[in-house]
Protein backbone atom coordinates (compact mmCIF):
# COMPACT_ATOMS: atom_id res chain seq x y z
CA UNK A 1 0.00 0.00 0.00
CA UNK A 2 1.23 3.53 -0.96
CA UNK A 3 -1.12 5.36 1.24
CA UNK A 4 -2.79 3.47 3.53
CA UNK A 5 -0.42 1.16 5.48
CA UNK A 6 -2.83 0.33 8.48
CA UNK A 7 -4.62 -2.22 6.00
CA UNK A 8 -1.68 -3.44 4.21
CA UNK A 9 -1.61 -6.64 5.95
CA UNK A 10 -4.81 -7.50 4.74
CA UNK A 11 -3.75 -7.55 0.89
CA UNK A 12 -0.37 -9.80 1.95
CA UNK A 13 0.40 -13.21 0.25
CA UNK A 14 -0.76 -14.87 3.29
CA UNK A 15 -3.85 -13.61 3.52
CA UNK A 16 -5.17 -13.56 0.00
CA UNK A 17 -3.84 -17.06 -0.40
CA UNK A 18 -5.41 -17.96 2.85
CA UNK A 19 -8.74 -16.92 1.42
CA UNK A 20 -8.19 -18.29 -2.02
CA UNK A 21 -7.55 -21.70 -0.28
CA UNK A 22 -10.68 -21.50 1.81
CA UNK A 23 -12.72 -20.76 -1.40
CA UNK A 24 -11.60 -23.96 -3.41
CA UNK A 25 -12.11 -25.74 -0.19
CA UNK A 26 -15.69 -24.56 0.09
CA UNK A 27 -16.09 -25.37 -3.95
CA UNK A 28 -14.98 -28.83 -3.25
CA UNK A 29 -15.54 -29.58 -0.06
CA UNK A 30 -18.54 -27.93 0.39
CA UNK A 31 -20.57 -29.67 -2.66
CA UNK A 32 -19.65 -32.82 -1.93
CA UNK A 33 -20.74 -32.28 2.01
CA UNK A 34 -24.19 -31.09 0.42
CA UNK A 35 -24.58 -34.04 -2.21
CA UNK A 36 -26.81 -35.80 0.30
CA UNK A 37 -28.44 -33.38 2.32
CA UNK A 38 -31.88 -31.10 1.30
CA UNK A 39 -30.89 -27.55 -0.34
CA UNK A 40 -31.27 -25.08 2.79
CA UNK A 41 -33.32 -21.40 2.23
CA UNK A 42 -31.09 -19.01 1.56
CA UNK A 43 -33.73 -16.04 0.62
CA UNK A 44 -33.55 -14.02 3.30
CA UNK A 45 -29.81 -14.04 3.66
CA UNK A 46 -29.96 -13.38 -0.17
CA UNK A 47 -31.74 -10.22 0.49
CA UNK A 48 -30.06 -8.71 2.43
CA UNK A 49 -26.26 -9.41 0.98
CA UNK A 50 -27.81 -8.07 -2.50
CA UNK A 51 -28.56 -5.02 -1.04
CA UNK A 52 -25.20 -4.56 0.85
CA UNK A 53 -23.52 -5.32 -2.50
CA UNK A 54 -25.69 -2.52 -3.92
CA UNK A 55 -24.73 0.08 -1.26
CA UNK A 56 -21.14 -0.85 -1.20
CA UNK A 57 -20.79 -0.73 -5.08
CA UNK A 58 -22.85 2.35 -5.96
CA UNK A 59 -20.19 3.94 -3.43
CA UNK A 60 -17.37 2.70 -5.14
CA UNK A 61 -18.68 3.99 -8.55
CA UNK A 62 -19.57 7.57 -7.16
CA UNK A 63 -16.20 7.88 -5.87
CA UNK A 64 -14.25 6.95 -8.45
CA UNK A 65 -16.54 8.41 -11.49
CA UNK A 66 -14.85 12.28 -10.04
CA UNK A 67 -11.62 11.14 -11.72
CA UNK A 68 -12.54 9.66 -14.93
CA UNK A 69 -14.69 12.50 -16.13
CA UNK A 70 -12.47 15.18 -14.88
CA UNK A 71 -10.23 17.41 -17.47
CA UNK A 72 -8.10 18.07 -14.39
CA UNK A 73 -7.47 14.09 -14.16
CA UNK A 74 -7.36 13.46 -17.95
CA UNK A 75 -10.73 11.45 -17.78
CA UNK A 76 -8.80 8.63 -16.53
CA UNK A 77 -5.77 8.26 -18.88
CA UNK A 78 -2.21 8.84 -16.90
CA UNK A 79 -4.09 9.01 -13.66
CA UNK A 80 -1.25 10.10 -10.96
CA UNK A 81 -1.43 8.24 -7.47
CA UNK A 82 -3.70 9.56 -5.11
CA UNK A 83 -4.73 8.52 -1.39
CA UNK A 84 -8.53 8.41 -2.18
CA UNK A 85 -8.26 6.24 -5.86
CA UNK A 86 -6.21 3.85 -3.23
CA UNK A 87 -8.81 3.84 -0.28
CA UNK A 88 -11.54 3.17 -2.76
CA UNK A 89 -9.81 0.20 -4.56
CA UNK A 90 -9.13 -1.49 -1.25
CA UNK A 91 -12.75 -0.88 -0.36
CA UNK A 92 -13.63 -3.06 -4.10
CA UNK A 93 -10.78 -5.48 -3.30
CA UNK A 94 -13.00 -6.21 0.19
CA UNK A 95 -15.81 -6.04 -1.79
CA UNK A 96 -14.69 -8.88 -3.97
CA UNK A 97 -13.95 -11.22 -1.13
CA UNK A 98 -17.18 -10.48 0.16
CA UNK A 99 -18.40 -11.53 -3.60
CA UNK A 100 -17.14 -15.49 -2.67
CA UNK A 101 -20.04 -15.84 -0.41
CA UNK A 102 -22.38 -15.97 -3.98
CA UNK A 103 -20.46 -19.25 -4.15
CA UNK A 104 -21.40 -20.05 -0.62
CA UNK A 105 -25.14 -19.17 -1.41
CA UNK A 106 -24.86 -21.55 -4.45
CA UNK A 107 -23.38 -24.58 -2.44
CA UNK A 108 -25.63 -24.28 0.69
CA UNK A 109 -29.07 -24.41 -2.43
CA UNK A 110 -27.57 -26.93 -4.23
CA UNK A 111 -27.78 -25.15 -8.34
CA UNK A 112 -24.19 -26.75 -8.44
CA UNK A 113 -25.16 -26.48 -12.32
CA UNK A 114 -23.70 -22.57 -11.67
CA UNK A 115 -20.70 -23.38 -10.45
CA UNK A 116 -18.98 -23.50 -14.04
CA UNK A 117 -15.18 -22.23 -14.86
CA UNK A 118 -16.65 -18.83 -15.49
CA UNK A 119 -17.65 -18.03 -11.60
CA UNK A 120 -15.07 -20.31 -10.22
CA UNK A 121 -12.26 -18.16 -12.14
CA UNK A 122 -13.88 -14.64 -11.69
CA UNK A 123 -13.99 -15.02 -7.67
CA UNK A 124 -10.98 -17.12 -7.38
CA UNK A 125 -8.38 -15.15 -9.72
CA UNK A 126 -9.79 -11.16 -9.12
CA UNK A 127 -8.76 -11.56 -5.00
CA UNK A 128 -5.21 -12.03 -5.65
CA UNK A 129 -5.21 -9.87 -8.98
CA UNK A 130 -6.00 -6.80 -6.38
CA UNK A 131 -3.84 -7.66 -3.55
CA UNK A 132 -0.81 -7.74 -6.06
CA UNK A 133 -1.78 -4.36 -7.00
CA UNK A 134 -2.36 -2.75 -3.60
CA UNK A 135 0.48 -4.68 -1.80
CA UNK A 136 2.91 -3.20 -4.20
CA UNK A 137 1.82 0.12 -4.19
CA UNK A 138 0.33 0.08 -7.38
CA UNK A 139 -3.59 0.37 -6.81
CA UNK A 140 -3.89 4.29 -6.13
CA UNK A 141 -3.90 5.25 -10.11
CA UNK A 142 -4.75 3.39 -13.55
CA UNK A 143 -5.87 0.41 -11.82
CA UNK A 144 -9.00 1.53 -10.72
CA UNK A 145 -10.51 1.31 -14.03
CA UNK A 146 -11.65 -1.88 -13.30
CA UNK A 147 -13.25 -0.94 -9.52
CA UNK A 148 -14.79 1.56 -11.52
CA UNK A 149 -16.57 -0.30 -14.73
CA UNK A 150 -17.29 -3.39 -12.25
CA UNK A 151 -19.04 -1.56 -9.25
CA UNK A 152 -21.54 -0.34 -12.22
CA UNK A 153 -21.97 -3.45 -13.21
CA UNK A 154 -22.44 -4.90 -10.07
CA UNK A 155 -24.82 -2.37 -9.12
CA UNK A 156 -26.98 -3.77 -11.81
CA UNK A 157 -26.67 -6.99 -11.39
CA UNK A 158 -27.36 -7.57 -7.39
CA UNK A 159 -30.22 -5.19 -8.35
CA UNK A 160 -30.95 -7.91 -10.72
CA UNK A 161 -30.65 -10.57 -8.22
CA UNK A 162 -32.33 -8.59 -5.87
CA UNK A 163 -35.68 -8.21 -7.96
CA UNK A 164 -35.36 -11.87 -8.33
CA UNK A 165 -35.69 -13.09 -4.59
CA UNK A 166 -38.58 -10.33 -4.15
CA UNK A 167 -40.18 -11.79 -6.90
CA UNK A 168 -38.69 -15.08 -8.26
CA UNK A 169 -41.53 -15.71 -11.21
CA UNK A 170 -41.26 -12.98 -12.64
CA UNK A 171 -40.19 -12.99 -16.47
CA UNK A 172 -36.39 -11.22 -16.66
CA UNK A 173 -35.91 -10.46 -20.00
CA UNK A 174 -33.22 -7.86 -19.36
CA UNK A 175 -31.02 -11.27 -18.30
CA UNK A 176 -29.05 -11.13 -21.75
CA UNK A 177 -28.38 -6.99 -21.51
CA UNK A 178 -26.96 -8.10 -18.54
CA UNK A 179 -24.85 -10.57 -19.78
CA UNK A 180 -23.78 -8.25 -22.50
CA UNK A 181 -22.81 -5.67 -20.33
CA UNK A 182 -20.63 -7.66 -18.32
CA UNK A 183 -18.78 -8.31 -21.43
CA UNK A 184 -19.08 -4.96 -23.04
CA UNK A 185 -17.18 -3.53 -19.66
CA UNK A 186 -14.13 -5.91 -20.58
CA UNK A 187 -13.79 -4.88 -23.45
CA UNK A 188 -13.88 -0.82 -22.67
CA UNK A 189 -11.52 -1.80 -19.69
CA UNK A 190 -9.18 -3.45 -22.43
CA UNK A 191 -9.53 -0.23 -24.77
CA UNK A 192 -8.97 1.55 -21.78
CA UNK A 193 -5.84 -0.19 -20.45
CA UNK A 194 -4.23 0.03 -24.15
CA UNK A 195 -5.00 3.67 -24.29
CA UNK A 196 -3.38 4.36 -21.15
CA UNK A 197 -0.46 2.10 -22.08
CA UNK A 198 0.17 4.11 -25.18
CA UNK A 199 -1.04 8.18 -24.12
CA UNK A 200 -1.30 8.02 -20.37
CA UNK A 201 2.90 9.00 -20.00
CA UNK A 202 3.26 5.60 -18.25
CA UNK A 203 2.92 6.70 -14.69
CA UNK A 204 5.00 5.10 -11.79
CA UNK A 205 2.21 2.84 -11.02
CA UNK A 206 1.21 1.50 -14.51
CA UNK A 207 3.88 -0.75 -14.86
CA UNK A 208 4.46 -3.53 -17.42
CA UNK A 209 3.41 -6.07 -15.01
CA UNK A 210 0.01 -4.74 -14.47
CA UNK A 211 -0.24 -3.67 -18.33
CA UNK A 212 0.16 -7.63 -19.28
CA UNK A 213 -1.48 -9.03 -16.07
CA UNK A 214 -4.29 -6.73 -16.31
CA UNK A 215 -4.97 -7.52 -20.37
CA UNK A 216 -4.34 -11.23 -19.82
CA UNK A 217 -6.68 -11.04 -16.74
CA UNK A 218 -9.47 -9.44 -19.01
CA UNK A 219 -9.27 -11.16 -21.85
CA UNK A 220 -9.72 -14.78 -20.17
CA UNK A 221 -13.11 -13.38 -17.94
CA UNK A 222 -14.07 -12.20 -21.72
CA UNK A 223 -13.74 -15.36 -23.52
CA UNK A 224 -15.49 -17.01 -20.89
CA UNK A 225 -18.06 -14.31 -20.87
CA UNK A 226 -18.64 -14.71 -24.49
CA UNK A 227 -18.70 -18.03 -24.29
CA UNK A 228 -21.10 -17.54 -21.76
CA UNK A 229 -23.56 -15.47 -23.62
CA UNK A 230 -22.79 -18.05 -26.38
CA UNK A 231 -24.07 -21.12 -24.89
CA UNK A 232 -26.76 -19.47 -22.62
CA UNK A 233 -28.68 -17.50 -25.34
CA UNK A 234 -27.51 -17.89 -28.41
CA UNK A 235 -27.47 -21.77 -29.06
CA UNK A 236 -30.62 -21.62 -26.72
CA UNK A 237 -32.40 -19.94 -29.51
CA UNK A 238 -31.25 -21.88 -31.96
CA UNK A 239 -32.25 -25.21 -29.50
CA UNK A 240 -35.73 -24.16 -28.86
CA UNK A 241 -36.02 -23.18 -32.68
CA UNK A 242 -35.49 -26.59 -33.93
Amino acid sequence: MKFHHSVAPFVTLPCTGAVVFLYGVLVLLGTRCMSDRKPYDMSSAKRWYNVIQIIVCTATFAQLLPFFVSSEHRYGIGLANNETIEFWVFVYYCCKVLDLFDTVIIVFEKRTRQLTLLHVWHHASIVPLFAFYLHTGLGAGSVSTLPLLNSLIHVLMYSHYLVMTLAPKINAWWKPLLTGSQICQHVVLMAYMVTNWLYGGRPDDFTPAVFISGMLWGLSILVLFGNFYVQQYLNGKNKKGQ
